[in-house]
Formats: C-alpha cells, sequence, structure tokens
C-alpha cells in the first residue's frame, strides 16, 4: 500500500510580518467599511476566515490590555476614521495631501482628496 502523505492545509507566510499582521487586524477593526475586507484579502491574499481572526485576535488582546469593548459597528468606524483625519489636519498641521498620502499608505478606503477636505 503506497504511504500517504498529508501537508497541511495552511502554512504561515513569511512574507506576512507581525507588522503586516497588526496591519491588517487594525485596518479590519477600526477602519473597515463594507468592501474593505473584500479589499485586504486581495491584496495581502489572504481568506477572510484570516482577517476576520486576527481582528477578533486583536480586538480582544485590546480588552483584555486596557479593559472594556472595542466597538466594530460601521458607523462607529466611520467617525473613527473621520476623527483620524482631522486629528491630522488639525495636530499635525499636514496637508490634504499629506493626510492623503498617510491613508493610502496604510491602506484606508475613502481617502481622495476630496473627501478629507
Amino acid at each position: 500500500m503506497p504511504t500517504q502523505v498529508i501537508t497541511p492545509q495552511f502554512y504561515r507566510r513569511e512574507d506576512l510580518t507581525t507588522i503586516v499582521r497588526l496591519r491588517i487586524a487594525s485596518i479590519a477593526l477600526l477602519f473597515s467599511l463594507h468592501g474593505d475586507i473584500t479589499k485586504l484579502t486581495g491584496k495581502y491574499k489572504v481568506s477572510r476566515q484570516f482577517i476576520y481572526n486576527l481582528r477578533n485576535e486583536f480586538k480582544n488582546f485590546g480588552e483584555e490590555r486596557f479593559g472594556g469593548a472595542v466597538v466594530v459597528d460601521p458607523s462607529v468606524a466611520k467617525r473613527k476614521r473621520l476623527e483620524y483625519i482631522l486629528m491630522l489636519r488639525l495636530e499635525t498641521k499636514s496637508s490634504i495631501e499629506g493626510i492623503n498620502t498617510i491613508l493610502k499608505w496604510m491602506d484606508i478606503s475613502h481617502r481622495s482628496v476630496g473627501f478629507i477636505s
């Protein structure tokens, strides 16, 4: 009888460093609106379940360390995004184009110059 080799269904990707995983989790938790999870799956070539697992681990870690629940309601996420943009504009005196660049680097959607202004 031939020997059956069982390969793991999933493996840890070396290109998904801790920093990248934290970025994915924070975007999924704090800034995700309709369609953003799908965009993350395409960008990082991971499954939706992987992103949801990262998000939940990040959320649970925050709740354990800092107490209280982290809200994931889409309307709250949108408000947080707007607060973040406002903070960048007022506190750092960043230009609208500079804020756009920062949001693009963080892979945050709804970051057009018109939206920011």
